[in-house]
């Protein structure tokens, strides 16, 4: 009787188990379609949230992660639900000056790690120079 009841709690575990993985595999699958895009002179003073609605019609924004948002050349990258949505959103957006934008927005596709491109260096020295002139 007692090994029956160990046996049934060990089955119950097996099979939270295997639905926390089904979960976890589910995840893994929508975030593998996800693009991420880079958003360079965004509109300054603008947090998180507040961002994510300008991208919101687009698509799926899942995640947003800003540098500088006070500062010259405020930064951001988005995390948009497929390549689609971050195609129009970089279709409709880049190039326009939305308000409290210092220039035109420049939206790309972001690839990280790729720091021997053109525009890895190029946002590598903004950044610099941003650094510095932020330190006065």
């Amino acid at each position: 009787e007692e090994r029956m009841e160990k046996r049934k709690a060990w089955l119950a575990k097996q099979a939270e188990w295997a639905q926390k993985m089904k979960e976890r595999d589910a995840r893994r699958a929508a975030f593998a379609n996800r693009v991420s895009i880079h958003v360079r002179d965004a509109p300054r003073g603008l947090d998180a949230e507040s961002t994510a609605k300008i991208f919101k019609p687009f698509g799926d924004v899942a995640r947003v992660k800003l540098w500088f948002a006070n500062g010259a050349s405020p930064t951001a990258v988005l995390s948009m639900g497929s390549a689609e949505e971050a195609a129009a959103a970089i279709a409709m957006l880049s190039g326009r000056k939305l308000e409290g934008c210092a220039k035109p927005m420049t939206i790309t596709v972001h690839k990280p790690g790729n720091k021997g491109d053109k525009d890895g260096e190029k946002a590598k020295d903004e950044s610099e120079s941003e650094s510095e002139s932020e330190s006065e």
